[in-house]
């Protein structure tokens, strides 16, 4: 099977994550929710792919990617709807939730399909093919966001985000048996938490990615209510996140190139010495991240 197979489940799938978590923000604001209930919805999102992601992994490998998949992108579609059936400020939490369950099983999921397809000779390019795919997705998603709300309100939006999410069922029914297969393990040899940090690198690593990820996460959540309060429209919303991904798709284009002519400490300290020219929230994440790489 081609790797285009999983590459276009990645783009449905971020494409739908990314529009319902934007979706999800903009219809909570329009029921009234203060910006305090909107930072407990974004630790709604968040929270699930925290505490899942090791199982998810661990019960790919056992039972092969493609029920995951199918698990994943079955919970993302239907979680979209839920406010579509009960518009309130309750089952938004209720989709956020299973937004980011169906996030954690479908995203370790694929990357396990791209990395069980792929060769020594083309891994890197493949992986590479992947993180551009998903920054695709980012800036497809708030456009159709942001574009539904406003064209036909924040409940009818449910529905053309559920049906992009649930366009992978029909293609793991199809072409899904032939994915990669699981090993049907019970028990996994080595490969827990302890293992993982016993690897030299490995913690400063995380814990540079997750702070930087953090204030990216911030960025994406209070953008909109930013933007909600001035005064935008939903589609000037969407198209404003849409911009942040698409210069995240140059700099993914790019980093390739950056890091074999410099090093991935020298790129690092650029981003680094970016950023302290950006907001005060991420320069703050910024000078931490940094820092916390430094660290030998």
């Amino acid at each position: 099977m081609s790797i285009n197979f999983a590459l276009a489940l990645a783009l449905l799938n971020m494409s739908s994550m990314r529009a319902g978590r934007v979706l999800l923000v903009l219809y909570a604001l329009e029921l009234g929710a203060a910006p305090s209930t909107v930072g407990l919805l974004a630790a709604t999102f968040s929270i699930f792919p925290a505490l899942l992601s090791m199982q998810a992994g661990r019960l790919a490998d056992r039972l092969g990617s493609r029920p995951l998949l199918i698990l994943g992108a079955l919970g993302g579609g239907l979680g979209i709807l839920i406010p579509f059936a009960w518009p309130n400020v309750v089952s938004i939490f209720v989709a956020a939730a299973m937004n980011g369950i169906s996030m954690s099983i479908y995203n370790v999921s694929l990357q396990n399909v791209v990395g069980l397809m792929s060769t020594p000779e083309n891994r890197t390019r493949n992986f590479s093919n992947y993180s551009l795919t998903n920054s695709v997705g980012s800036l497809v998603g708030p456009l159709i966001a942001g574009f539904s709300v406003e064209h036909i309100g924040h409940q009818w939006s449910c529905v053309p985000l559920a049906l992009i999410a649930l366009v992978p069922l029909g293609m793991l029914s199809f072409w899904g048996h032939a994915l990669p297969k699981g090993q049907g393990r019970k028990h996994d040899a080595g490969g827990g938490i302890r293992d993982m940090f016993a690897v030299k690198g490995v913690g400063r690593t995380l814990a540079t990615s997750s702070l930087l990820q953090t204030g990216q996460d911030l960025f994406q959540f209070y953008l909109p209510v930013y933007a909600h309060s001035v005064g935008l429209s939903a589609s000037a919303i969407g198209v404003v996140l849409a911009m942040n991904s698409a210069a995240a798709f140059v700099v993914r284009s790019s980093l390739p190139r950056l890091i074999a002519r410099f090093n991935e400490d020298r790129v690092l300290a650029g981003a680094f010495f970016i950023d302290r020219k950006s907001t005060r929230l991420n320069s703050s994440h910024g000078y931490i991240s940094y820092a916390v790489f430094c660290l030998k």
